[in-house]
């Protein structure tokens, strides 16, 4: 049910739990659990039982691919017939296609599924979606910004954090944490700022940044002081 780590030719690997399916019972977790492993979607549904909503969700995060592709499994799904608990199911399989036949979703589709059923992404990271626009964009990587004190940059990330202090004379700024594949860098920007890209930094979506590095002088850490942002 929770997340775990299990190590595959020498290298980490993290599981995500059952209990992040949205809508997923205690019940059927622990059926999926006690039951596994399946040879097919009739066979799961005939030994696990879940609501149609659990079963939708399963595979729309990717958790049942091992039995078909996902419009294979959802196209199985609204063939079923209604039934009743501890029936089997009544799926019309007449005539369906080989799944190794049936091309799956693309990339994009999967991740924006997983986002909306597990909260998260877990195909690919959302910079992996737009690698050709950021390769086309020179961003560069925020390991390499760091090391470029003085200079004008543009970054390709994410917003992982975000917060607003006053300074002494009244001003406002605000702090974010931004984060590509290969690091994270804090990021000040000025009131001005915020104000002409507010719909940017708001969102969830990758986003270009440019801004001037900086170092700051009590700690030494290298920050970006933002100028201007750009959405894919």
């Amino acid at each position: 049910r929770e997340f775990s780590v299990s190590y595959q030719n020498g290298q980490p690997v993290l599981y995500m739990g059952l209990d992040q399916v949205r809508h997923l019972t205690r019940r059927t977790q622990a059926r999926i659990l006690s039951q596994r492993p399946f040879t097919s979607l009739a066979d799961f549904f005939a030994r696990v039982d879940p609501r149609p909503v659990e079963a939708e969700n399963l595979v729309r995060a990717g958790a049942l691919q091992g039995l078909g592709a996902i419009p294979e499994l959802l196209s199985q799904l609204q063939g079923g017939s209604a039934r009743h608990v501890g029936q089997l199911p009544l799926f019309s399989f007449q005539g369906a296609a080989d799944a190794n036949s049936v091309e799956d979703w693309p990339l994009a589709h999967k991740v924006a599924a997983e986002e909306t059923v597990l909260g998260v992404g877990v195909s690919a990271h959302p910079l992996d979606l737009v690698a050709s626009q950021v390769a086309a964009a020179g961003a560069i990587p925020t390991l390499d910004a760091a090391s470029r004190v003085g200079q004008t940059v543009r970054l390709a990330g994410t917003r992982q954090s975000w917060r607003r202090a006053h300074t002494s004379h009244g001003d406002t700024l605000y702090f974010m944490a931004f984060e590509d594949l290969e690091g994270s860098l804090d990021v000040i920007i000025p009131s001005e700022v915020q104000r002409r890209f507010h719909q940017i930094f708001s969102g969830q979506d990758p986003f270009l940044l440019e801004g001037l590095v900086e170092r700051d002088p009590s700690g030494g850490e290298p920050y970006i002081r933002a100028e201007k942002a750009f959405s894919f």
